[in-house]
């Protein structure tokens, strides 16, 4: 049964791109719940059926466990899912959480059917997140064993058009309906792996955004297919070309000094670019690039978070 409501200076520490050297081949890289229906949210615990893999029913018990609700978005073209905490809470600021990439490929050249998480870092980290008020967003067609959108047959949504214009502006309709429903005036954006990517985007496309932080994200995305010399991606928006938007935004960056999938120097290059005088932190801290974020939150966290802006 759904239950239906309506309603500082940049600080920079990074080796030179010259630096990389050619990443092994990794099958991750190749080719590169509620409901909301007409702005309203719709939570029921069983809305969006969760695969029958392990993980996903592990990412279910973790947000329960952690007091999150499932939610699914009504985003236009796709129906997002997510879990969301505290949406009584007060307070104007709601934190969004964007999972990675997921299950994107099955092997080195074949996309999975299911882009649902086989380990859901970012929901993790949005567990680990002391806020009041946060969403974990996942990426289109995540979480959905029984998708209500024909996009997700189509696994160009979750290969080379992962950051598509059509993905980025579903993503801020999502957030925009979470903060009718959250009654928040501003988000904070934060996200890990590709997740970060399109946090960056948004950041640089909306004007209610009081901080980002991106966590082993590779921002620079030309320089990191040409990194792992797999297939660019022009049908998606690559962040540093978006840095002139970002000049205002406070931020941080974080890397993994042993990330081999994303190197600490294409987190760098992309800080490198931001305007001069931009309020940015570039972090590197001794882990890799799934493990352990979550755990380690609270310390790498930045506090305070941001430079204010």
């Amino acid at each position: 049964m759904r239950k239906t409501i309506r309603s500082a200076p940049i600080s920079v520490s990074s080796s030179s791109l010259a630096g990389l050297s050619t990443g092994k081949s990794n099958p991750w890289l190749r080719c590169p719940v509620s409901t909301v229906r007409g702005g309203a949210l719709i939570v029921a615990s069983s809305l969006i059926a969760l695969p029958a893999a392990a993980d996903a029913a592990d990412a279910r018990r973790l947000a329960q466990r952690h007091g999150f609700e499932r939610v699914a978005i009504d985003a236009g073209r796709f129906e997002l899912a997510g879990f969301l905490k505290g949406r009584k809470q007060p307070g104007d600021t709601l934190v969004v959480v964007i999972e990675g990439d997921g299950y994107a490929f099955r092997g080195s050249r074949q996309p999975s059917g299911d882009p649902t998480p086989r380990d859901a870092v970012g929901l993790e980290i949005a567990a680990a997140e002391p806020s009041d008020k946060v969403l974990a967003l996942a990426r289109p067609c995540q979480y959905q064993r029984k998708p209500r959108r024909p996009e997700c047959t189509d696994p160009r949504w979750w290969t080379t058009h992962r950051f598509a214009p059509e993905v980025i502006e579903a993503a801020s309709r999502a957030i925009d309906i979470v903060k009718v429903e959250t009654a928040a005036t501003r988000i904070f954006l934060v996200g890990w792996s590709g997740g970060g990517v399109l946090a960056a985007l948004l950041a640089a496309d909306r004007r209610d955004v009081a901080g980002l932080v991106t966590v082993a994200a590779p921002l620079y995305l030309g320089a990191w297919t040409r990194h792992h010399r797999v297939s660019p991606m022009p049908e998606s928006r690559d962040p540093v070309a978006a840095v002139a938007a970002l000049a205002a935004m406070p931020q941080a960056h974080l890397a993994g000094k042993r990330d081999e999938v994303v190197p600490p120097a294409i987190v760098g290059a992309f800080v490198d670019r931001l305007p001069p005088g931009a309020p940015a932190k570039f972090i590197a801290a001794d882990v890799d690039h799934r493990c352990c974020w979550a755990e380690k939150w609270q310390a790498l966290r930045p506090t305070p978070p941001l430079p204010p802006r």
